[in-house]
């Protein structure tokens, strides 16, 4: 198996591992007057990252799977000012994320846009504040203080200088009781 050769740049950054970043500004179209914005980073076909974005308007995401209600929304997301998106819901989601102690935590964020075919995550600050969670932003970490009473470190990447933080799917179960009685 061969080696990498580190290369380090005039920071003494690695970087033999890069990571992309590309900005994306994006305008939903509903009825008039509001329209939303967005900023965010491409990356991979499955993100579990979610990037803390001070841009944007709305918190957006891929995953169909982590809304607990979602309810159908029409408008596009324009990306880089090119192709349009499309959006095609709305409504809460529950993250399984890591807390500030390592402890596994749910956060839960209201009114997200469910985009399936953006390919990223995004938390909106302004969205955000709404809802009481506040930030503290520091060199290499951004502290997200949520309003459920716990934090969560989103680190910043030395080469995308975006603070990202991983989140998972909680799984939601249903059950079904079937009955039959005799008389």
């Amino acid at each position: 198996m061969g080696r990498q050769q580190s290369r380090r740049d005039e920071r003494g950054y690695d970087q033999s591992r890069r990571e992309e970043a590309r900005i994306a500004v994006a305008t939903v179209i509903k009825p008039a007057p509001s329209a939303i914005s967005l900023t965010a980073q491409a990356t991979s076909t499955f993100d579990s990252s979610w990037t803390v974005d001070s841009g944007c308007t709305s918190h957006v995401t891929q995953h169909a799977e982590w809304f607990i209600s979602k309810t159908p929304a029409t408008g596009n997301i324009t990306v880089g000012g090119k192709s349009e998106i499309p959006i095609e819901g709305s409504g809460d989601v529950i993250l399984q994320v890591t807390d500030s102690k390592g402890g596994k935590r749910l956060l839960t964020l209201r009114d997200v846009l469910y985009a399936p075919q953006l390919h990223y995550n995004l938390l909106s600050v302004a969205a955000a504040v709404e809802h009481d969670i506040r930030f503290t932003f520091q060199r290499t970490a951004c502290t997200v203080q949520t309003d459920q009473g716990f934090n969560v470190k989103a680190k910043k990447s030395p080469t995308a200088k975006l603070y990202q933080f991983t989140a998972l799917p909680v799984q939601q179960h249903e059950a079904h009781l079937v009955t039959s009685g005799t008389d």
